[in-house]
């Protein structure tokens, strides 16, 4: 257990070194193999984010997936019970971040040029441009922190589930 946690702590370490993160991934190995049919328990209190006419969750036998919203964002959480060891795996992304932040700066900034050049005010289009960008990009790198940090929250909270179940049921 020891080993496993400053293996973690080195590759959260790694991952934080990068200035620029698009996506992230965390994953948990608990000892002892969860019965599948206690993925349910496991998963309860998610907040699914379902694709329309997809189930919000699919199980093929011994591994479950599902996308799930982490508060700020995305995150595809896959969970895999077999040879004695249950692993769960949170993947983090920033598209939903990237959406609510950098999509309106462009437009915005696309918008303030064309009109204001449009009436002789290029150099005040360039500057309104530039401070919409500067403020997407800010708030996008801020919540796709945030995001990846509550993915990082989430594997813990679905490993300290995992082991509360297991010894549940080996008792």
């Amino acid at each position: 257990d020891a080993l496993a946690r400053a293996i973690s702590e080195a590759a959260r370490v790694q991952q934080g070194k990068q200035p620029f993160r698009l996506a992230a991934e965390f994953e948990r190995v608990v000892e002892g193999e969860l019965d599948p049919s206690q993925y349910d328990l496991i998963i309860e209190g998610l907040k699914p984010m379902a694709k329309a006419g997809q189930p919000q969750a699919s199980q093929v036998g011994r591994t479950l997936s599902m996308s799930t919203w982490t508060g700020v964002g995305q995150a595809k959480v896959d969970l895999t019970s077999r040879n004695g060891r249950t692993k769960v795996k949170v993947r983090s992304n920033a598209i939903l971040q990237a959406l609510m932040t950098l999509h309106p700066a462009f437009m915005t900034s696309i918008i303030a040029m064309g009109a204001l050049t449009e009436r002789g005010m290029a150099g005040l289009g360039a500057g309104i441009a530039i401070a919409a960008m500067t403020i997407g990009a800010t708030l996008f790198g801020v919540l796709t922190r945030k995001g990846h940090h509550k993915a990082e929250q989430l594997v813990d909270q679905l490993r300290d589930k995992i082991k509360d179940t297991i010894a549940e049921e080996s008792a």
